[in-house]
């Protein structure tokens, strides 16, 4: 694989997509992701089963205030084909935030991006700043991944949530204001 050739289709134009696109080798395989660069703030984005057109309007609302990383996991968008598998796309969510070393950065995820991110990042939890998830849930079904949702020990939970065992939204490490005025 030539990762030195730019994985922008032709029928891809700048117009549509105004944003660069770069690719890593994960075993083999290209993952593309779009990186828009800059000083701000860092955020990833991530749904699994759609590819990162789906982010284009908020990162053009974004892209001047901050640092916007999507990515395309394996078998959608223009990353090569994969397994299609949840695990397939946990680990293409690490390799890019370890090929990227991104840190301090907020979490932005819907659908089963959501489950995939939490569970890429349970072993790196220390590089996390936020989390706003949209339309998506964290709790491991059975089977899932291997294991349930390891980071949870590391994020605080609303009580009322706490004892079901699912995430219950955009809450930073260490956070006391998690579940205020919950039962």
């Amino acid at each position: 694989m030539d990762l030195n050739t730019d994985p922008r289709p032709s029928w891809l134009t700048e117009q549509t997509w105004p944003h660069p696109v770069h690719g890593f080798d994960l075993d083999g395989r290209r993952v593309v992701y779009t990186d828009t660069g800059g000083d701000g703030p860092l955020l990833l984005m991530v749904h699994v089963g759609l590819w990162s057109l789906l982010w284009g309007g908020l990162i053009d609302e974004l892209a001047g205030r901050y640092r916007c990383v999507t990515l395309d996991v394996p078998g959608s968008g223009l990353s090569d084909a994969g397994t299609g598998s949840l695990s397939d796309a946990v680990r293409a969510i690490g390799a890019l935030i370890d090929h990227l070393d991104l840190r301090e950065v907020t979490l932005v995820v819907h659908d089963l991006g959501g489950l995939a991110t939490l569970a890429a990042v349970s072993d790196r939890t220390d590089r996390v700043a936020g989390l706003i998830a949209m339309n998506t849930f964290g709790w491991a079904p059975a089977g899932c991944c291997g294991s349930p949702c390891a980071c949870s020990s590391r994020w605080s939970y609303a009580r009322s949530t706490r004892r079901q065992g699912c995430w219950p939204g955009a809450v930073p490490p260490g956070s006391e204001s998690a579940g205020a005025g919950t039962g």
